[in-house]
């Protein structure tokens, strides 16, 4: 087999610095601001004015937090990538500040994808990915979306724009909003994507009508949506949330189930056949269950359309895949060979997921290079071309550092 040499990150993730990110809000919002702060209790939270707090004040044990915030997991916890075959505890109360110094240091981000073997990563939020969608202000979640891509692209991207891509972030709050938000971000900020939270924001889920603008903005510009789910606290109403009290069991339910009842709404609402070009990406969600999934959904359209005869299926949801959507897959799913052959070989991207604790290193992309169960040409799809394809990237002639 061919061995694998520099790679693309799908998605990866940057941690936001919450003073920073502040300055780029309105003045007349500075209210309601991104903020980190030791509170009274010794613990480090995060707020956005008091619409959203992370993790969520308790007058119980904070230690039994429910299922939907951190624990005792301090946010540098958090963004420390396990060390492989340590059996030290993730939970060791740190703070933001002791994040992994390529979480928030565009330069050291660098220099880890250097020795990682990482050409370029495509990056979405922490902080926002977990707060945004949950913030109930129509227009302090608006500008404060704003805020971040602003802060992402001059503060960390800039440091090598053809290297550190990030995802616009797009609030569902105000569809007109959002459009205005996408075309700013690909027209002004050169960003080649977007994502949108698969929950419902506002109450309104992903497929609501009033978002069909959103999709045909991202459509007429030629730049892929993807979904992404995002965990912790705020009150966010996500599947897995309400059904098990421990992070563990939220966590594990919410990235796979919020991606699955995105794709079904989506389809079943017809928003897949009303925007036949736009591409979409389910991101950090697996790839085991795609294959039933696409699957189940197929028997049910087959068998039970008459029974929305206000929606025009047309295309089997099989078809929509091929060559148009894309999951991702860490360097540990075991599910990959099954996903390429349900969904196409260009179906699947891999993903670190770095900083976040549940990669581990050393070896965050020499465990993908490492697999002998795929072929050749799907490594290097899986690995490096899928991920090009679609992102419409262009990837700079980067050797990997010794170390």
């Amino acid at each position: 087999m061919a061995r694998l040499g520099m790679v693309v990150d799908a998605d990866g993730h940057y941690a936001e610095i919450p003073s920073e990110w502040a300055a780029h809000m309105p003045l007349r919002h500075r209210g309601a601001v991104p903020k980190l702060a030791i509170e009274k209790d010794g613990r480090e939270r995060f707020t956005i004015g008091d619409l959203w707090v992370a993790p969520q004040r308790s007058s119980g044990n904070s230690g039994n937090l429910a299922g939907n915030q951190m624990g005792k997991m301090g946010f540098g916890d958090g963004l420390n990538p396990r060390i492989r075959g340590s059996r030290k505890p993730i939970v060791q109360g740190r703070r933001l500040a002791q994040a992994h110094p390529g979480a928030s240091n565009p330069q050291a981000r660098l220099k880890f994808m250097d020795e990682e073997g990482i050409s370029v990563s495509v990056l979405y939020p922490t902080l926002g990915l977990a707060s945004i969608p949950g913030i109930k202000d129509v227009k302090v979640g608006s500008f404060v979306a704003s805020a971040l891509n602003d802060w992402v692209v001059e503060r960390f991207c800039s440091a090598d724009p053809e290297r550190l891509l990030p995802v616009a972030t797009i609030p569902l709050h105000d569809p007109k909003y959002a459009v205005a938000e996408l075309e700013r971000c690909v027209k002004k900020l050169g960003m080649r994507a977007a994502w949108v939270a698969p929950s419902p924001t506002m109450g309104r889920t992903i497929d609501d009508p009033a978002n069909d603008p959103v999709w045909k903005k991202a459509s007429d510009l030629g730049i892929p949506m993807t979904t992404h789910h995002g965990s912790g606290g705020g009150g966010l109403k996500a599947l897995g949330r309400d059904r098990n009290k421990t992070w563990l069991g939220a966590h594990a339910m919410g990235h796979s189930f919020e991606a699955m009842a995105a794709i079904v709404g989506l389809y079943t609402s017809g928003v897949f056949q009303r925007f036949p070009k736009l591409r979409w990406g389910f991101m950090e969600a697996g790839t085991g269950w795609l294959p039933f999934w696409l699957h189940q959904v197929h028997e049910h359209a087959e068998r039970m359309e008459h029974l929305i005869p206000d929606v025009k299926l047309g295309k089997d949801i099989n078809d929509h895949f091929h060559g148009r959507f894309i999951v991702t897959a860490e360097a540990d799913d075991l599910f990959i060979n099954n996903a390429m052959d349900a969904a196409g070989d260009n179906a699947v991207v891999w993903a670190s997921d770095f900083p976040h604790f549940d990669c581990s290193l050393p070896g965050l992309a020499d465990e993908l290079r490492g697999r002998t169960d795929l072929s050749a040409k799907r490594m290097k799809m899986l690995g490096v071309d899928n991920a090009i394809e679609f992102f419409d990237i262009k990837v700079p002639k980067i050797r990997r550092a010794k170390k």
